[in-house]
């Protein structure tokens, strides 16, 4: 598909269809996991394309193979500018921008999770504090998906509002009683 898509750039550079040509020699790239490839490719429709809903999905999309490529604060900000690009936009687009804002949720919600409640006594309540904000930061992502009306990433976003109070909870409960406390 990669080949025959370059092929299709090299022998009608001016046609209507070579931006949908380009996102699609993006999207081979990114089913091959040739990660590299596929973000650069993206980003090369998001600086030249001239759809801006498929310019939603392509920083969406960037996000994701950034992400495997273990640039978490690359994919972070490629699934802010979608999100924000997306607010307003068609729906196919918007499905998109909502996608991307769960994505952000659940790169919270992991940071969330790196943080333990077990260990020294002293430092208890600074690691409560920590969890609980980044609940609450994750929580607040989550809810944002809400605003982009699609139904599948509004139920996937209230359903992990949920599971991560009752996690949050069940750590408290399951945390060992740590010593010296009275």
């Amino acid at each position: 598909a990669v080949r025959d898509g370059n092929d299709f750039l090299k022998s009608f550079p001016a046609s209507k269809s070579a931006d949908e040509v380009y996102f699609l020699i993006g999207r081979s790239h990114e089913a091959d996991k040739h990660w590299q490839q596929a973000a650069q490719t993206y980003r090369h429709y998001i600086s030249n394309g001239r759809d801006a809903g498929r310019k939603v999905e392509a920083y969406t999309r960037l996000g994701i193979v950034l992400l495997a490529l273990g640039d978490r604060d690359g994919a972070d900000k490629a699934w802010a500018q979608a999100a924000k690009n997306g607010r307003k936009a068609e729906p196919s687009a918007r499905y998109y921008a909502a996608q991307a804002r769960f994505s952000q949720g659940d790169l919270a919600l992991a940071e969330f999770e790196k943080i333990k409640i077990a260990g020294d006594v002293k430092t208890l309540g600074k690691r409560l504090q920590q969890k609980s904000e980044q609940l609450r930061k994750a929580a607040e992502i989550y809810g944002d998906v809400v605003d982009y009306r699609v139904s599948e990433w509004v139920t996937a976003a209230l359903f992990k509002i949920g599971q991560s109070y009752e996690h949050f909870a069940e750590s408290l409960r399951d945390a060992p009683m740590p010593a010296n406390l009275n």
